[in-house]
């Protein structure tokens, strides 16, 4: 009966050893003085901006404003760059700075007033178009970025900040819908999860698989007031972002991260339909 139980209890030791083997942590792992760069793509694909209709008063019949604004955004949409390069630097023990910079561009002859734009952005190359930081684990310590700025360091740089196995999800940091008074909610829906799916042993390294399966919806009515009759009327928004990441626990960086990022909005001024493919590629 000892020998019995005693085999039991060796089992159940085993057990929890490979168990506690199957955690592993996630955090980035840079070298003094490394910059780890890399080229930050999104793009945008299959997107339809539908056309903004500026709210018209009394008998304005004039559409010319309409037209050429959405001309100029037109263009403003085919100058605009699609991707960037970010880079990743430990400046204090513990904390690593990003920065998200304009790749170099072309100096361009469109005369337009997107084309002055694109003149103006190109005097801004290598100029820093993000600036934020996260903790080693990947915690994200700027929480003082704008909704946007952050979701972008969210997507791209944030990490679990604990040890995980396969199965384990947790959510990250993103704010992707926002309205103001003018909306009325109905009904709201959120999901943030980042899943393990699979941990590798490849050559020498561990390799984790992880899922992002992101989404936010609302669905209600905008009500501007009688000024603004165009404006007013049901409204239903869901934006989405699906990716797979690999991360190397042994070099404590991204191996690949391939994604997608999709936005509807079926109200307003301009409804939208939208799809941007999101990656990191190493340099």
């Amino acid at each position: 009966m000892k020998l019995k139980s005693y085999a039991i209890t060796i089992l159940f030791s085993a057990s929890l050893k490979c168990y506690a083997q199957d955690e592993v942590r996630l955090q980035w792992k840079l070298a003094p003085n490394e910059v780890l760069s890399y080229k930050t793509v999104m793009k945008s694909v299959d997107t339809n901006p539908g056309k903004i209709k500026l709210p018209v008063t009394g008998d304005e019949k004039d559409t010319s404003t309409n037209f050429n604004l959405n001309n100029e955004l037109e263009q403003l949409k085919r100058l605009a760059p699609q991707y960037y390069i970010s880079k990743l630097k430990e400046t204090r023990k513990g904390t690593i700075d990003i920065e998200m910079v304009l790749p170099e561009i072309k100096t361009h002859t469109d005369t337009s007033k997107a084309g002055e734009l694109y003149a103006m952005m190109s005097k801004l190359s290598g100029g820093v178009m993000l600036r934020g930081a996260v903790n080693n684990d990947g915690q994200i310590k700027s929480f003082y970025l704008n909704a946007e700025q952050k979701n972008m360091i969210a997507f791209f740089f944030e990490l679990p900040g604990k040890p995980v196995k396969v199965g384990d999800k947790w959510p990250i940091s993103t704010n992707l819908l926002h309205t103001d008074q003018s909306f009325k909610c109905d009904s709201a829906f959120k999901r943030s999860e980042v899943t393990v799916l699979a941990i590798e042993n490849i050559g020498n390294d561990k390799i984790v698989t992880l899922k992002y399966d992101i989404q936010e919806y609302i669905n209600g009515e905008y009500k501007v007031g009688d000024m603004f009759k165009s404006i007013n009327g049901k409204a239903t928004m869901m934006v989405a972002e699906k990716a797979i990441g690999k991360f190397s626990v042994n070099k404590g960086r991204w191996v690949s991260y391939e994604g997608e990022l999709t936005y509807n909005n079926e109200a307003g001024l301009a409804p939208i339909k939208s799809k941007q493919i999101l990656s990191l590629i190493s340099l």
